[in-house]
């Protein structure tokens, strides 16, 4: 089948969106959520799913770029006389992708706070150190300001904000009541991303394929089998090489569609080893420890606040061998680690959910009960 003409597919997202602004007409509250959903990459849709989740009341819908904003508000469906907030949300946003439609809000005059926003550079496609100066005249006017991580913190700090708090990544907010039970025999998963010389990495995805292969064969020796897990279809090909290099090019790559699908995937496994920040986020809700290989900073700043700092690896930094050492290290401790991960996952759910519950206290006037 012919992909969509973009226009025609522009023209259906705003039609679904306004119709996600009709229903919740008769919502006490009407939130505004900043951040990507729906364009095939699980750990954004988490972020949303996890908004919604904790805003249930306030029927949380995405904002949208300035000029649909304003065509929603000729028919009553945005502004400030639809929404009482719009959130700043998960994802690593506090960079100049979302200067503008953040600085439009403002001008609305509708009161504006983040929730668990990352700061910096969000991937591949920008610098690793955006130039983020411009944001503090903006979050000047937020309500609150919540943070991933304390490297989101320090940073901005440095540009002279100092009432950032951190509340963790957005997705914690999904974390799992109770870890699932380990399959027999023991599985380990493994996401890892596309990545070439050419987007500033030293390591490509076929040299993350040999040194994970490595791993992987010795683990297999103990009885364990890889659950090749990708966060966006972009990811499959590069799993693809991996279960070639381990001589099972049939074996299936999975592409989770949602949270939940993601936890029945690697909920049962022993610990994951991820490349991309949300694969590591959901492991952490479903108590499976994750090796993290930190491509950003935004991937340390989510392990500092987990305090696993113990299994990250910057993967510019590191030899085929560290990667090893580091993944059968932790196959020989995750069994012990699980309760604790799931512990500290919680942690953050609770935290996302006071924090939100303190500005929905705020803006009816109220004072926040302990």
């Amino acid at each position: 089948m012919a992909p969509m003409p973009r226009s025609i597919a522009s023209l259906m997202s705003h039609l679904r969106l306004a119709g996600e602004r009709i229903a919740a007409l008769s919502a006490p509250r009407r939130v505004g959520y900043i951040g990507s959903y729906g364009a095939g990459n699980l750990g954004d849709d988490a972020a949303y799913l996890a908004a919604r989740e904790l805003l249930r009341q306030a029927r949380p819908t995405q904002y949208a770029h300035p000029t649909v904003e304003a065509r929603l508000r000729r028919l009553g469906l945005s502004g400030a006389g639809y929404f009482s907030q719009v959130i700043l949300g998960g994802g690593t946003l506090i960079n100049p992708s979302a200067v503008e439609v953040t600085r439009s809000v403002l001008r609305l005059g509708i009161p504006m706070w983040s929730l668990g926003t990352g700061v910096g550079g969000w991937g591949y496609g920008m610098s690793a150190r955006p130039d983020i100066r411009e944001w503090a005249p903006l979050l000047a006017g937020f309500e609150g300001i919540g943070v991933r991580g304390p490297r989101s913190k320090a940073a901005l700090e440095e540009i002279g904000v100092s009432r950032a708090e951190v509340v963790g990544d957005l997705a914690l907010a999904l974390a799992l009541d109770q870890a699932m039970p380990c399959a027999d025999p023991p599985r380990f998963a493994v996401n890892v991303i596309r990545s070439s010389r050419e987007d500033g990495c030293s390591w490509t995805d076929e040299g993350l394929a040999d040194a994970l292969c490595s791993a992987a064969r010795v683990l297999e020796g103990q009885g364990f089998r890889a659950v090749l897990v990708g966060m966006h279809e972009d990811d499959r090909a590069p799993l693809a090489r991996l279960a070639a290099r381990l001589g099972r090019p049939a074996e299936p790559v999975h592409v989770p569609r949602s949270p939940e699908q993601f936890f029945g995937l690697v909920g049962p496994c022993v610990f994951s080893v991820c490349v991309r920040l949300h694969a590591a986020v959901l492991s952490t809700c479903a108590g499976v420890p994750p090796l993290v290989l930190a491509y950003r900073d935004k991937n340390w700043d989510f392990v500092d606040s987990m305090e696993l700092e113990t299994w990250c690896l910057t993967l510019d930094r590191v030899e085929e061998r560290h990667i090893q050492d580091a993944t059968l290290g932790l196959a020989s401790q995750a069994a012990g680690l699980r309760v604790t991960t799931l512990a500290r996952a919680h942690v953050f759910r609770n935290r996302l959910r006071d924090y939100v519950g303190s500005l929905a206290a705020a803006a009816e006037g109220a004072t926040p009960t302990a």
